[in-house]
């Protein structure tokens, strides 16, 4: 396997991570389920999305400090998948492996192919050019996602399963190899199968982390669009508290 991604700058003493505000326009989680019509929720631009029905119940959301989803699933009858799509850029000046932590925690009963909890996670390498997925990759499996893109091709997989197992994590680590300011997607689907009495549980849940998070940029696909710096909400704190205690000693002056 090979390393993966930082996310976080770190500045000085006072921390800000640089993120790409519009990432969450670009890019995003979907949700799909048998019982829902077979229609889809989400997808490109959303930063979450969910779909409950008496059968199941899906849940995907990107987490603001890395902008790698959170996905969450339980099925009692049927079948239900989230996928999740997020571009990254590497900006340290050296080359750099980085690892990707994956856990998926569950249970599952009922045999057989209609059971079971499944998560597939994907480091697609996009080089120097990141060209951005299309509209119509929201509504494809993850087979599709990984292996088909133009804009890239697959540096590193896992797939991780839950069948007849209580309560259980099942982990694994990418990684990929990074030169100065290289693109690369994180791919995600998370899919739960239940029949005939079967429960597959994985509310708590498909979640990722990074090894290193410093030199990491979110990413869009526009030149005409940088990525930006904002402030963690600590920094926003220490800010505003500053505006305070100036405006406190003006007032006393």
């Amino acid at each position: 396997m090979i390393k993966i991604i930082a996310f976080v700058a770190f500045v000085s003493a006072t921390a800000s991570f640089n993120s790409q505000a519009s990432l969450i326009n670009e890019y995003g989680v979907t949700a799909y389920s048998q019982h829902n019509d077979g229609t889809y929720q989400g997808g490109k631009g959303s930063s979450s999305t969910a779909i409950s029905d008496d059968y199941i119940s899906l849940l995907g959301e990107l987490q603001t400090d890395s902008y790698l989803p959170t996905l969450k699933a339980i099925s009692t009858n049927g079948y239900g998948r989230l996928v999740s799509i997020q571009a990254f850029q590497y900006t340290g000046q050296s080359s750099l492996d980085l690892d990707l932590f994956v856990n998926l925690h569950g249970s599952s009963s009922g045999a057989g192919y209609y059971n079971g909890i499944r998560a597939d996670v994907g480091i697609v390498d996009a080089g120097s050019s990141l060209m951005g997925y299309d509209e119509y990759y929201y509504g494809y499996d993850f087979a599709t996602i990984f292996f088909e893109p133009a804009e890239g091709y697959g540096a590193d997989s896992t797939s991780l399963f839950i069948n007849q197992e209580q309560d259980v994590n099942k982990q694994d680590t990418l990684n990929i190899s990074l030169v100065t300011n290289q693109y690369f997607y994180v791919v995600t689907q998370l899919t739960v199968r239940a029949r005939d009495g079967g429960v597959s549980d994985a509310w708590n849940t498909l979640g990722m982390s990074f090894s290193d998070k410093s030199n990491l940029l979110s990413a869009v696909p526009s030149a005409s669009n940088p990525p930006t710096s904002v402030p963690e909400p600590s920094t926003w704190a220490i800010f505003a508290l500053s505006l305070v205690g100036f405006a406190a000693r003006r007032k006393s002056k």
